[in-house]
């Protein structure tokens, strides 16, 4: 058995994670009630794309067989914030902590689960205790340059990850959090060299992909804006963050009146600007990703579902505002429904192809169906008929077209529908 569990640990090592993991299996078989091998299995399932869960299962057998085990919990509370389940990786984090409160790994996944609740200041407490107990910690420096940056410190952040880049010029996280850094204080282009060469050192890291992403879509002036917003978003609690969105609501709602007794045009202008304004925040993204697909080198970057939600969000919205345009043009009723369908499909568009929730890509994913499967029917129905006026059928598709591309904005925000990764 410990043959097994050495060769797949110099596997696991090396990145190969399916071999590894043939030989861990191997060694539970022979001997299932040892608990080093499910420690090795879920440190390898843990990397690996969508086999998070199944990492949590087989720490939850470790700890079944090994409960006073203070890493077997630590280890827990580090897959647990990966499946975003912050306060869950807390409570493990604080059972880890309680078996061995001089273990620096403990204090660091208490930091990351931190992180995860969005409790920067508690995640920097956390982090500089790790810290306390070993200043060679690398993580533990990763974590608190992030919960600095997040803070909106950047002066010390800059001087956190400055430490880190010289102490460890080879570790690909700290280039990663070098990359973050750079896109908050707005340089791009050094970011971008940040994220190729964390790349370069480690090239699974998905966090490092992601980023450099990011630094290809603010090549755009417009896409820096949002990113400006995003990280001054990320600074303010939950609870503040909705009090500024109703706050927000209100005062355009306040302003649209009284600018409606100066002149009715600038109500209007007023209320479209604050529309634009919050589609753009939550469209973003996707039309970055569509830029991206224009860019022979740098699309090679995007996953999938990514290059999905480029064409979806980006290409849907300039083919609806087209058919629109159409419409408009030749008075035509399906050239509208069309142009509806795959207009106002951008918006849950933006929160179906890249949403790691299933319950959101579930609710997103029917409404951009109803969006495209009806705007699809009804432009057909219309196009065969030759009517040239829109039916009562099509006027109430337009109408629930509308309602639920604003109520997006607004279910977007929970948190168990969404799961997005902060930066």
């Amino acid at each position: 058995m410990q043959d097994n569990i050495l060769r797949g640990r110099l596997l696991r090592e090396q990145g190969r994670y399916p071999d590894a993991e043939a030989y861990f299996r191997q060694a539970i078989g022979a001997s299932p009630d040892q608990a080093e091998a499910y420690i090795e299995l879920a440190l390898c399932l843990l990397p690996q794309e969508g086999r998070r869960r199944e990492a949590l299962e087989t720490i939850d057998r470790c700890i079944q067989l090994e409960p006073d085990h203070a890493f077997n919990h630590a280890l827990r509370s580090l897959i647990l914030s990966r499946l975003a389940r912050g306060r869950d990786a807390s409570a493990a984090a604080d059972q880890a902590i309680g078996l061995d409160p001089d273990g620096s790994f403990n204090h660091t996944v208490k930091a990351e689960a931190l992180l995860v609740q969005e409790k920067w200041t508690d995640a920097e407490a956390a982090a500089r205790k790790a810290l306390s107990l070993d200043s060679d910690n690398t993580s533990a420096r990763n974590l608190l340059a992030l919960a600095l940056q997040y803070q909106g410190r950047n002066v010390e952040a800059s001087v956190a990850v400055e430490t880190l880049l010289a102490d460890a010029p080879d570790s690909p996280f700290a280039h990663l959090n070098a990359g973050w850094a750079c896109l908050r204080s707005n340089d791009h282009q050094q970011a971008e060299v940040h994220f190729r060469e964390s790349l370069r050192l480690d090239a699974s890291l998905d966090a490092a992909r992601e980023g450099l992403i990011e630094s290809f879509k603010a090549r755009s002036w417009l896409y820096r804006l949002y990113l400006r917003y995003h990280f001054f978003m990320q600074r303010i609690q939950s609870g503040t963050r909705w009090a500024l969105i109703i706050g927000l609501i209100l005062a355009v709602n306040l302003g649209s009146k009284v600018l409606q007794t100066i002149h009715p045009l600038a109500s209007t202008v007023l209320i479209t600007a604050y529309l634009i304004f919050v589609l753009w925040v939550w469209l973003a993204s996707g039309i970055g990703h569509f830029l991206i697909l224009l860019d022979p080198s740098a699309r090679l970057a995007l996953k999938p579902r990514e290059r999905a939600e480029g064409i979806a969000v980006g290409g849907g919205l300039l083919a609806g505002i087209a058919c629109i345009t159409l419409g408009i043009l030749w008075d035509s009723p399906a050239f509208w429904l069309l142009g509806v369908g795959l207009g106002c499909g951008a918006m849950p568009a933006s929160l179906y192809f890249t949403n790691e929730s299933s319950n959101g890509r579930w609710i997103f994913g029917l409404f951009l169906a109803f969006l495209y499967g009806g705007g699809l029917f009804l432009a057909l129905t219309a196009w065969f008929s030759g009517t040239k006026v829109l039916t009562g059928r099509s006027e109430t598709f337009i109408t629930m077209a509308l309602i639920g591309t604003m109520l997006c904005t607004w279910i977007g925000n929970i948190p168990t529908l969404r799961q997005e990764k902060p930066r």
